[in-house]
């Protein structure tokens, strides 16, 4: 199986550190995105019944999102905690 990585800016940090956008894809053409921020998941894009390729998860198109979010204690697609 064939297995694309694509390393993509996604914002930065307050203390100007890089936050890097990790995108998946297999050779079915379904992507996973994942960020270096806390392994955030970012996206899935899966095909549907159809064959429609769909994105099924709910994200922001940079970090600074997640570090809004992260003030009201949603925490969304969040994967690591204590």
């Amino acid at each position: 199986m064939s297995l694309n990585i694509e390393q993509l800016p996604f914002g930065k940090m307050p203390d100007g550190s890089q936050v890097t956008l990790f995108r998946l894809t297999n050779e079915a053409g379904a992507v996973a995105e994942i960020s270096s921020y806390g392994a955030t998941l970012v996206g899935v894009i899966i095909p549907d019944k159809n064959g429609k390729m769909t994105r099924v998860v709910k994200g922001f198109p940079s970090v600074e999102g997640y570090l809004a979010d992260l003030e009201i204690g949603t925490y969304l697609g969040a994967t690591c905690g204590r």
